[in-house]
């Protein structure tokens, strides 16, 4: 019996599980995660595989709050790809990285107060997510007081609380950091969302501002350290769109953006289909001759001298 395709799905856990078809693209972490610069931008069109890309990576690098450095849970998902077989990469980054992932995907209103409710919502479920940092030893008094708030829907849902829900990012980072003893990685998805439609809606000075705040750990990791290192190690983000740095990035000198444009040849097929990717595809369900069919339908894409297919 030939495997499901898992159409929309965007969680890896689910398509792994469930025993979908998963198109392997997590050797492509290594370049990501590789020294360098410390703040990736990569920007692709709609549906064209960003989430589960980001997904892919939150699942790979994240630690088991009960059993620290145990990368069992991750051997076992990611059994027979790619990444596992470089042993010295897996031993550094494997179930061994403090992670924060969120998604601004549905971070959006009809005014500021209403996308700032929304987004305010997507912070408090991400915090509660990290239940665990409430009772760490390793913050202080009133680290674990601000932690409680940030994970109470109501206190976070109050304009008037935005101030500290602006510095989200820059305290969640810090707490994860010097709970596990090492820098974080900080991955965003669709961050350019509440952008886009605070300019349509008409309350982009307002979003830009407060999201200005929210980013402002992309250019100092927030100026606290973990071990004598700043506690930001990487930050990944992905959108469709790429916001002027002046608007957004400001201070950002260690931003490194990866465009249709770009000339990246290592990160070009991250995201999206290849050539080869897709006749892989159509042999294991014997759909060879609908080849042309396909490159008809979805190949519309060529990123550094790449033809790339739309995955959906």
């Amino acid at each position: 019996m030939k495997k499901a395709l898992g159409v929309g799905n965007e969680s890896f856990l689910n398509l792994i599980e469930s025993g979908c078809y998963y198109v392997d693209k997590t050797a492509f972490m290594k370049p990501l995660l590789a020294p360098g610069s410390s703040v990736l931008l990569i920007t692709r069109p709609r549906r064209f595989g960003k989430s589960l890309f980001i997904n892919t990576i939150q699942e790979f690098l994240r630690v088991a709050p009960g059993h620290p450095g145990d990368a069992s849970r991750q051997k076992r998902l990611f059994s027979g790809l790619k990444v596992l077989e470089d042993k010295a990469f897996c031993e550094q980054f494997m179930g061994r990285t403090p992670v924060l992932s969120l998604s601004f995907k549905e971070a959006e209103g009809e005014s500021f107060e209403a996308a700032y409710d929304s987004l305010a919502q997507v912070l408090a479920e991400v915090a509660k997510d990290h239940a665990f940092l409430a009772d760490s030893p390793c913050l202080d008094a009133d680290d674990r007081e601000i932690f409680r708030q940030y994970c109470s829907t109501a206190f976070m849902r109050r304009i008037e609380n935005r101030g500290l829900a602006a510095f989200f990012i820059r305290n969640m980072i810090k707490f994860l950091a010097r709970h596990f003893g090492r820098p974080a990685v900080l991955l965003i998805d669709e961050y350019d969302v509440p952008l886009a439609k605070a300019a349509f809606r008409g309350y982009y000075d307002q979003m830009v501002s407060f999201m200005r705040t929210l980013l402002s750990p992309l250019k100092t990791g927030g100026g606290a350290t973990v071990n004598g290192q700043p506690v930001l190690g990487k930050a990944i983000l992905t959108g469709c769109l790429r916001v002027s740095k002046e608007s957004l990035f400001t201070g950002v000198n260690n931003l490194e953006v990866n465009t249709v444009c770009s000339t990246d040849e290592e990160l070009a097929p991250a995201i999206g289909f290849t050539q080869g990717e897709v006749d892989a595809l159509l042999a294991y369900y014997g759909l060879e001759s609908r080849r042309e069919d396909v490159r008809r339908w979805y190949d519309g894409y060529r990123i550094s001298g790449q033809e790339l297919y739309c995955p959906w």
